[in-house]
C-alpha cells in the first residue's frame, strides 16, 4: 500500500491492554467524516481538472479505517465477556 496514513500507525502495548494510533492530524477526518464550510468567504472555491467550481460547503463521508469491525469486533467481545465471566464466577 502506498500512502502515508497507513504506514503512520504505531501501538503500545501495556499490561491488559494494546492502543493503535496514527499521527496524522487529519485521520479523524476519514474515521469521523467532516463538513469544510467557508470562514471567510461566502463560498469555497476549489479546482479541479475539469475546471474550478464553487461550493456553500463539502461533506466528506464517513470512510473508517482504524479499528474493529465485523467478525474481528465480535472476536473480541467474546474473548472479554468470556475473561469477564470467568473472573466473577458468572
Amino acid at each position: 500500500m502506498r500512502g502515508g496514513l497507513i504506514g503512520s500507525f504505531t501501538q503500545r502495548a501495556a499490561h491488559g491492554s494494546v492502543e493503535v494510533a496514527t499521527n496524522k492530524i487529519f485521520d479523524a477526518v476519514y474515521q469521523l467524516g467532516a463538513t469544510i464550510e467557508p470562514m471567510h468567504a461566502p463560498h469555497l472555491r476549489l479546482r479541479f481538472v475539469t475546471g474550478p467550481v464553487r461550493a456553500d460547503s463539502v461533506t466528506i463521508p464517513v470512510r473508517p479505517f482504524n479499528g474493529l469491525a465485523g467478525e474481528g469486533a465480535r472476536h473480541i467481545e467474546e474473548l472479554v465477556l468470556g475473561a469477564l465471566s470467568r473472573s466473577v464466577d458468572l
